[in-house]
């Protein structure tokens, strides 16, 4: 096996064991968050290669980075955890960080916007199997309308 097929096996790996530990996470409503949960989808949202828009694949998966989306904004502390990840998360992760606290804190959110406007590069996007890049002023635009959080809170989520 080449190097780099090994580095798509392990990094399938990883996403599966991701989006089944959010999922089953997900599906046991009265069991008590854990700072566990929090910190994984921190770690995963920091890291975001791209902002993906729902489903993408041939199966229609749901990608790591909205599981952990959709965790931290059920965590109680999520304004606090968004505003931490807007603070040291790549690009796509902090346009992931602006949608959450459009919906849990928007004086945040507002405060958050000039952060956003600060990289000069376009940020990535994937809706299904296509990747495109949008500038920073489309991601917000997006993100202002609400637009972004929306599509996020609309995604089915597939195991």
């Amino acid at each position: 096996m080449g190097r780099g097929n090994l580095r798509l096996v392990l990094l399938l790996w990883w996403s599966l064991g991701t989006i089944t530990i959010l999922a089953q996470h997900r599906s046991i409503a009265l069991a008590p968050r854990t700072s566990r949960t929090s910190d994984l989808a921190l770690e995963i949202l920091r890291g975001a290669d791209y902002v993906s828009l729902g489903p993408a694949g041939f199966a229609a998966v749901t990608p790591s980075p909205v599981l952990a989306w959709r965790a931290l904004i059920e965590d109680p502390e999520a304004p606090i955890l968004f505003q931490r990840l807007l603070r040291d998360a790549s690009p796509a992760g902090q346009v992931y960080a602006m949608a959450g606290l459009y919906l849990v804190d928007l004086d945040a959110f507002r405060a958050g916007l000039p952060i956003l406007r600060s990289h000069p590069s376009p940020i990535r996007w994937q809706e299904g199997c296509i990747v495109t890049d949008l500038e920073h002023e489309g991601a917000i635009a997006w993100l202002q309308n609400g637009t972004l959080t929306r599509r996020l809170l609309a995604t089915t989520l597939r195991r």
